[in-house]
């Protein structure tokens, strides 16, 4: 184990684990961030998750301070939890190999997380946009899950989401009442970690400051290049999240709508790409709602209840072809 200095009382050690498959144009940048004004505070563990480019042998050359440890190429979730496995510290923050952490972040959130006995602290975060091979500071995000719904649960289900890196989180929490990431789940495995947290009662604490660099590649992630697969992914959680409520007699009328507003939202946006997945996700609607159907405007909520969803799915699409073409004569 390679832990640089030893922490003093005041600080309890932070285990930083960077979970890393061929990428070796990043990670130096995102390790040489995590060398903050805290060397006693930080172990370092990057797990190599069966790297062809390089990426090992330049942690070992350049990193010496970082534990490095090398596997199979298993899939981001499987090398988060084998890090995990080797983290000492009494908080974990999980990095991504392309991303940063904000200079200061960790002393700060440490110090936080210390006086509020919170078991996860999450912080800003501002996105990196990239602009040929320069990369550009982007929107800053600033949003708690207060902000997003009055239930926790059910936030973190739909729009609260945060990097990574933003997250510090308290090692007892995590070994005790989390159940630890979700391999079946490998698009949206980051947003299902944080609602499995608060799910299992976690105190969330948020950091005002800006905690971590975000990354936007021009290449696009999982999610916007197979969408599908996304939308599949999310499908799959959401009923898994459904049965859970309903075993733990906790599926009341608010989750409910969400349950629904996301099952519908998938449905229509992954119409025009594989048709038998929206019509499955519209069952699962049908299921929690025997009679659902479309919201929105007057003239969609009408279509949907006399011809059905795939009606107003056809004419959303076609209204979404007409608006591109205007916009193309436009330009």
């Amino acid at each position: 184990m390679s832990v640089v200095g030893q922490a003093p009382s005041a600080h309890p050690m932070v285990s930083i684990v960077v979970p890393c498959y061929n990428a070796r144009r990043w990670i130096g940048e995102t390790l040489a961030s995590t060398r903050q004004d805290c060397p006693w505070l930080v172990e370092l563990i990057v797990v190599d998750d069966g790297s062809t480019d390089g990426s090992g042998e330049l942690v070992a050359r350049d990193f010496p301070e970082a534990r490095l440890v090398r596997t199979e190429n298993r899939g981001c979730s499987a090398a988060r939890s084998h890090g995990t496995e080797f983290a000492q510290g009494t908080f974990i923050k999980y990095l991504d190999s392309d991303d940063l952490l904000a200079a200061g972040s960790l002393v700060r959130q440490v110090d936080l997380a210390e006086s509020s006995r919170a078991e996860v602290v999450y912080g800003n975060w501002q996105r990196l946009v990239q602009s040929g091979e320069a990369w550009q500071p982007g929107e800053v995000i600033e949003r708690t899950w207060q902000s997003v719904h009055a239930d926790i649960e059910v936030a973190f289900f739909t729009g609260m989401w945060c990097p990574t890196g933003a997250y510090l989180w308290r090692s007892e929490f995590l070994r005790q009442r989390h159940p630890g990431w979700h391999s079946a789940l490998p698009v949206i495995q980051d947003a299902r970690f944080a609602l499995d947290a608060a799910r299992a009662g976690a105190t969330f604490v948020h950091d005002e400051a800006l905690a971590a660099h975000y990354r936007t590649h021009t290449s696009g992630s999982v999610a916007t290049n197979n969408p599908v697969k996304f939308a599949r992914d999310c499908w799959h959680s959401a009923l898994e999240l459904r049965d859970q409520w309903e075993r733990a007699g906790t599926f009341n009328a608010a989750r409910r709508v969400a349950l629904l507003e996301v099952l519908e939202y998938l449905a229509f946006d992954t119409y025009p790409r594989d048709r038998a997945l929206a019509r499955d996700i519209v069952k699962s609607a049908r299921n929690v709602a025997p009679d659902w159907r479309p919201t929105g405007s007057r003239w969609r909520r009408w279509v949907g209840g006399v011809v059905g969803f795939e009606a107003v799915a056809r004419l959303r699409q076609g209204l979404e072809h007409c608006r591109r073409l205007r916009r193309d004569v436009a330009a």
